[in-house]
């Protein structure tokens, strides 16, 4: 029984260094983030996202959490493009790092997080391709892209070997390096 939100939820993640916090997007006019602790279902945070887009609806949202870096990666879905944003996340503060925008027709499924010791980088999973973003020096870096020729069923990237594994809608399962070196691949 979490608090009652104001509209669409499209996304929950637990966070914090022990899981501790429930996050939770709520998708209307005003977007806001819901920082929630689990045991006691007690509300602690309600953030209202800048609306980068005006006049525009946002699909949907996509999150990723970083627990070594404490990093939560936000995606708002718009019809033509992904915004991100990347927040600094601590149970006492929640601050704004940057924001960016990359224009794309296919929408975001799902962010995978690497827990990587110096760097922050992730994959955003769309319908046939998979985008390697990386976060340093105050900016955000495509690194590379793989191609699909069949729809990503699911993702998942492995905590032992940070491994990126997908499957397809045709039943193929990749696992990917993640020390991917070409910019553009196809599978």
């Amino acid at each position: 029984m979490i608090h009652p939100h104001d509209y669409n939820v499209t996304c929950v993640k637990f966070c914090g260094p022990e899981n501790e916090y429930i996050i939770s997007l709520d998708c209307n006019s005003k977007p806001s983030i819901y920082i929630t602790e689990w045991q006691t279902l007690t509300r602690l945070h309600q953030l209202y996202l800048p609306i980068i887009k005006k006049n525009r609806t946002i699909e949907n949202y996509q999150l990723g959490y970083s627990a070594r870096n404490n990093i939560l990666v936000l995606v708002e879905n718009y019809r033509d493009q992904h915004q991100f944003s990347i927040w600094d996340f601590r149970a006492e503060n929640f601050n704004l790092i940057t924001s960016s925008n990359d224009e794309n027709q296919s929408q975001c499924l799902k962010v995978e997080m690497f827990d990587l010791q110096n760097t922050l980088q992730f994959a955003v999973v769309e319908k046939r391709c998979i985008k390697y973003w990386r976060y340093q020096k105050k900016s955000l870096e495509l690194v590379n892209r793989i191609h699909v020729k069949d729809d990503i069923l699911d993702s998942e990237i492995s905590p032992l070997t940070q491994f990126f594994l997908f499957v397809t809608k045709a039943g193929k399962l990749y696992i990917i390096n993640s020390d991917v070196n070409q910019t553009d691949i196809s599978v």
